[in-house]
């Protein structure tokens, strides 16, 4: 952290714009992501509005967002990675939701909102680092930082009267963020900002708001490879495990299908029939999406060339290397 410390805020949050409201923030590269996001929360039926904080999207993105979205400027001199508090303080709800543009919404949210309207805030226990704590987050002088499970800052939601005291700190805090020794910068996985927006999420919450936190089994915001998670395609549902649980959230970390050559897995399908169902609230063209994500002739050849190409990075990313540069690439929206 540099020397500025965050422990109070005075800034406030204005009155509410909506009773529940969506945000994400993204760039060129994970419009469809944004796409599919938008999609998916109107087929789990919830038509609250979504505010995406532009982040380099082009002008014919844009274009096509903002017939059904809400585009929101960043705040100036945040890097996009700590960007989360940038639409629901410009756009506040009575129910603000943060979700990140490579999650799909696989069920309907309504439990969770109820949650977070009665004063919790809503997040899910993080796959990769469930246990992750620093007793160096109590530098930030927010009081005593007690070890709770780690949350993944890819989905989190709140009320307003919560957002009074949270949004304001959380703001400030990422603006005393040092990103040089982060996952954007030259740091390792044992810094205790190496994950900026992640860790001060999660230090604020283990802080200042311990005990109004509601943290959610991994298992119903899974990462990739989702095992043991069937498609199901139900209207509202479309995938399940066995024991017909039902995960609220499907969180595509690290490479997105859209960008890479990838095994085909539960998102991937999901993905593609969310994005190109012409009922869909912004349908994409096929012919927009990579061959391999499609069902075009030689769609099937596409994704198993696909599976074998991921297959060979994963042998060799190791030995070459290039994880830690491949980390800070994709950090922009991990």
């Amino acid at each position: 952290m540099s020397g500025q410390k965050a422990a109070t805020s005075t800034r406030s949050v204005r009155a509410p714009e909506n009773d529940v409201a969506y945000y994400t923030a993204a760039n060129a590269s994970y419009f469809l992501g944004t796409v599919a996001l938008l999609n998916s929360l109107r087929r789990a039926g919830d038509e609250a509005p979504l505010f995406v904080v532009d982040c380099g999207l082009t002008a014919a993105q844009r274009e096509r967002l903002s017939t059904r979205a809400t585009l929101v400027p960043t705040q100036e001199g945040l890097h996009p990675i700590l960007q989360k508090a940038t639409g629901p303080l410009a756009h506040p709800a009575e129910v603000m939701v943060f979700v990140d543009s490579d999650i799909l919404v696989s069920c309907p949210l309504s439990p969770l909102l109820a949650q977070a309207r009665a004063g919790r805030i809503v997040a899910f226990e993080d796959f990769g680092h469930p246990s992750r704590f620093f007793s160096e987050w109590s530098s930030l002088e927010l009081g005593e930082v007690q070890p709770r499970p780690y949350v993944n800052s890819g989905f989190f939601a709140f009320s307003w009267d919560t957002a009074q005291t949270f949004l304001p700190l959380f703001s400030e805090l990422q603006r005393t963020v040092d990103l040089g020794n982060s996952l954007v910068g030259d740091g390792s996985p044992d810094h205790p900002f190496y994950f900026p927006d992640q860790d001060l999420l999660n230090a604020l919450l283990c802080a200042r708001f311990d005990g109004q936190v509601t943290r959610l089994d991994r298992r119903l915001a899974p990462f990739p490879p989702f095992d043991g998670l069937e498609l199901t395609l139900g209207d509202r549902t479309p995938c399940a495990y066995p024991d017909g649980v039902t995960p609220f959230v499907l969180h595509h970390t690290h490479r997105k299908p859209w960008l890479a050559p990838l095994k085909p897995n539960i998102y991937s399908r999901l993905f593609a029939i969310v994005v190109t169902d012409p009922r869909a609230c912004l349908p994409i063209d096929p012919r927009e999406l990579p061959l391999r994500l499609t069902d075009r002739p030689l769609a099937r050849v596409a994704a198993w060339r696909a599976s074998k190409q991921e297959a060979a990075h994963r042998r060799i990313r190791g030995k070459l290397k290039i994880r830690p540069r491949i980390a800070r690439f994709l950090a922009h929206f991990a």
